[in-house]
C-alpha cells in the first residue's frame, strides 16, 4: 500500500485518488433555471445523500477556473429550487452531452436531445431520460476553501420534495 500525506500531493493526484477509490460514485445530473427562466441542466460526480429524516440530498460544484460559481450552483442559491436526477449507463451519454461549457443564457437542453417534464412541487422541470427524479429545495451552502484561501468548490444540500423513478 502507497501511503502520502495530503501535501505531498498536487490537487490533481488528490483528485486521481479519490475518483479513483471511492467507487462506485454516482453522478448527480442537475436541472435548475436562471431568473429569466433559461433551463441549465448538467452532471456533476461528487454527489451522494446526507440524511433521511429529512431526506437530504448533497453535491460538491468545482468553481470555475476563474473562481466563479458555476450556472448550477448560481441558479440554485438565486432560485432555491433543483431537480437532481441519477444518471445511468442508459442516459451517459446524454449526460455527457451537457456537460458542455454554455453562456447562461443558453440551455443545454436545446443542444442536446432532452425532453423536459414538468415538476410537481416545484417550479424547475426535470428530464425524461433519467430513471430518478428528485425534485429539491435548497437546504445549505458550504463554501469550499482551498489551502490558498479561496473558494474552489460549493457544497450545496438539497431537501427532497418529492421523487420519481420509471
Amino acid at each position: 500500500m502507497f501511503d502520502f500525506a495530503s501535501e505531498q500531493l498536487s490537487a490533481k493526484q488528490q483528485y486521481n485518488i479519490l475518483i479513483g477509490t471511492v467507487i462506485p460514485r454516482p453522478i448527480a445530473w442537475i436541472s435548475t433555471t436562471t431568473q429569466e427562466g433559461t433551463v441549465n441542466l448538467a452532471p456533476f460526480s461528487f454527489y451522494n445523500i446526507v440524511a433521511y429524516d429529512p431526506a437530504i440530498l448533497s453535491v460538491s460544484i468545482q468553481r470555475n477556473s476563474d473562481g466563479s460559481m458555476k450556472d448550477t450552483a448560481r441558479n440554485i442559491l438565486t432560485g432555491k429550487e433543483a431537480v437532481v436526477h441519477s444518471v445511468s449507463e442508459d442516459n451517459l451519454n446524454l449526460a455527457n452531452q451537457t456537460a458542455i461549457a454554455l453562456p447562461p443564457e443558453v440551455s443545454e437542453v436545446d443542444e442536446s436531445c432532452m425532453t423536459l417534464v414538468p415538476s410537481k412541487t416545484i417550479s424547475v422541470p426535470g428530464v425524461l431520460q433519467a430513471k430518478t427524479r428528485f425534485e429539491t429545495s435548497f437546504y445549505q451552502h458550504i463554501e469550499i476553501k482551498g489551502h490558498d484561501g479561496q473558494t474552489t468548490a460549493d457544497l450545496l444540500s438539497h431537501v427532497v420534495k418529492s421523487s420519481a423513478t420509471s
